[in-house]
Order: structure tokens, then sequence, then C-alpha cells
């Protein structure tokens, strides 16, 4: 008598948000939403009285986003949204001197710019780790 194993495969076949269907829309809408996720979470920002880097719930948006999206859709929401901010829009966090969002110029010379650069490779790093089961 044989018997018939099944086996879970090793790694999935994609991210979560590639169970979506329509592949060029779902990725502007995936990519559009994403940039909102993360200019509304920059906007929680709770400063802090012994540094001047604000902590913000932008963390949580980039783990959400690398994980759901994968590193390549995650890599390009997060392009998009520094894109956005340096191209004039309100999305970065508040400045605690003045409690309005930063500009793109006020952006890269704060405290927080390192913060927001390597947001970037930790959403890649999530999304390929994701993609790979260790999610």
């Amino acid at each position: 008598m044989t018997e018939v194993l099944a086996v879970r495969p090793l790694l999935p076949a994609s991210s979560l948000a590639d169970r979506l269907p329509g592949a060029w829309t779902r990725d502007v809408v995936l990519v559009t939403a994403g940039v909102g996720l993360l200019a509304a979470s920059a906007q929680l920002a709770v400063p802090l009285p012994f540094t001047p880097v604000p902590i913000t719930g932008q963390t949580f948006a980039v783990l959400l986003l690398g994980a759901g999206y994968g590193w390549r859709r995650g890599l390009v929401t997060m392009l998009s949204y520094l894109a956005a901010g340096l191209a004039g829009a309100a999305v970065f966090s508040p400045d605690p001197a003045t409690g309005r969002a930063r500009t793109g110029e006020q952006m890269l010379h704060a405290p927080s710019a390192g913060y927001v650069v390597g947001m970037v490779f930790a959403t890649a790093l999530l999304g390929w780790l994701s993609s790979r089961a260790w999610d």
C-alpha cells in the first residue's frame, strides 16, 4: 500500500497583496493606499522631551506594508511616499516646534531624515523575508 504525504511548500507563491484580482489597477490602488497610510500614520506623532525625533505610527505602517505588499510593491510605495513629500505634499511627521507637517526640504535636514531612509530598506527587507515565509 502506497501512502501519499502532503508536503507544504517552503516558499509561498506570492505576498498577501498578490492574492487580489487585477494586476495594474490593484498595484496603483495599493500603492496609493499605502502612501495614504504612511502619511496618516506620520501625523500620529508623540514628541519626546529628550530627543528631537518623535515616536510616530509609521513604524507599524512600514512593517505592515512590507509584510503585506512584498518587497517590490512595498519599495515602490515607500519611494512614492518620499517622492510625494519631496514634491511638497504634507506627508511627513509634524515639526515639534511648529506643529505643522514638515516640507520635503525641512525633512532632508531634520534629525529623523535617516529614519525615513531606513524605512525604505526596512520595507524592502521585510517584504523579501515575508515572501520566503518569514512573516
